[in-house]
């Protein structure tokens, strides 16, 4: 059995101190792109990871670097169907870190890797060169969201950043854990080891409500649903070592809870919505993955695997799930059917996976501080 990755952040980092394996850090300043919505109208000194390669004053900046859309179409959607023709098409050297966190932009132009020593990561998705680093300390568990303007981005723990400057534009004064709807509307965020959910207006940062939630032990994954019109919770083990283990769906207009999934065993990890809003897909260390009716609380399969998962998400036609395995593999599952398809093979534990908005890659992200991109080659 592979012990529980907080056990490992907690070993492991440790060593890292220990050894002073973390890179140094330099101030660069980051011009503002204007073109770029809700960016401030000032220059901006941030603290960035630059990579070694990279000499001073030739940092670029993100934003003026991207193209308005990506350009990765020429490539087949990974799809049930050619699910054999998936290869490995490149791997992206991430940081000193595990990599906890990879995430595409809504507009497919950028690309980003999140890892436990807050370290953020970009690359522009066509010609995959980096092109900027940021430095988020504190992070819940490493994750990366980019919001729905493509101008900012977040970790997990609900600090958000401007791409084109580094500043930040919203932080917690206490632990957060948090997830951000589709429509750019809402943040749902909660305090680690609590069992509120809070709403959040991106508009001003406002609280919408807060509510203290049915579950037990504490709320360790949540997700939007694509129309941003409910939030899925995910429990673990709290810290009087009891939990409901259970998935709850909440009404974001009123607070109110629609639906409890009960079944997990072990932390729910992660939970993500088919891309029609009508299932519901729970990752869980006790070594399965649920799909779930989002109408009628249905239970419509339990995909069963030897070891734990980490992360879940739906390929963009909704045909396939994805999962992360402690294993070192990504399988890939027939949603229909709820059978394994594909095993694809990673140089660590996978912790992490997310596809391209078009749907022509997969990445995913591992303890080895690789980052893994697979699709169909061009020529198959």
């Amino acid at each position: 059995m592979h012990p529980h990755p907080f056990v490992r952040i907690i070993l492991l980092s440790g060593l890292l101190l220990l050894v002073g394996c973390l890179p140094s850090e330099v101030s660069t300043p980051i011009p503002v792109n204007p073109s770029i919505p809700g960016t401030p109208a000032s220059t901006q000194t941030q603290t960035i990871m630059k990579p070694s390669a990279t000499a001073p004053g030739e940092y670029p900046n993100p934003a003026s670097a991207l193209p308005v859309e990506a350009e990765v179409s020429y490539r087949a959607p990974i799809t049930v169907n050619n699910t054999p023709g998936i290869e490995l098409l490149q791997t992206l050297e991430g940081t000193n870190s595990f990599i906890f966190g990879v995430a595409f932009s809504l507009s497919g132009s950028l690309f980003g890797a999140a890892s436990m020593d807050g370290v953020i990561r970009l690359w522009e998705p066509v010609t995959w060169q980096p092109i900027g680093e940021f430095t988020i300390k504190n992070s819940y568990y490493s994750e990366l969201f980019f919001l729905a303007d493509n101008a900012r981005l977040s970790s997990d723990s609900g600090t958000v950043l401007y791409i084109a400057t580094g500043e930040t534009e919203h932080k917690f004064s206490d632990p957060h854990r948090v997830t951000f709807s589709p429509d750019g509307n809402w943040m749902a965020a909660n305090g680690r080891d609590t069992l509120h959910l809070e709403l959040w207006r991106i508009d001003g940062w406002q609280m919408e409500w807060e509510i203290l939630t049915n579950h037990v032990g504490r709320i360790y994954s949540m997700a939007f649903s694509p129309d941003s019109q409910l939030i899925a919770t995910g429990s673990s083990m709290g810290p009087q070592d009891t939990s409901d283990f259970t998935v709850r769906l909440w009404d974001v207009a009123s607070g109110q809870e629609v639906l409890a999934l009960p079944g997990h065993t072990k932390d729910i990890h992660a939970l993500a919505f088919s891309p029609d809003g009508s299932l519901l897909a729970s990752a869980s260390i006790d070594t399965t993955v649920r799909v779930w009716d989002v109408r009628t609380g249905q239970l419509l399969h339990t995909l069963y695997n030897r070891d734990g998962m980490y992360d879940v998400t739906f390929s963009p036609d909704g045909s396939l799930l994805a999962t992360a395995v402690c294993d070192r593999t990504v399988k890939l599952w027939d949603v229909t059917k709820g059978l394994q398809v594909r095993t694809l093979t990673h140089g660590g534990e996978v912790m992490t996976v997310a596809f391209s908005p078009e749907g022509s890659l997969l990445a995913s992200g591992a303890y080895d501080g690789k980052v893994y991109l697979w699709g169909i080659p061009p020529d198959k």
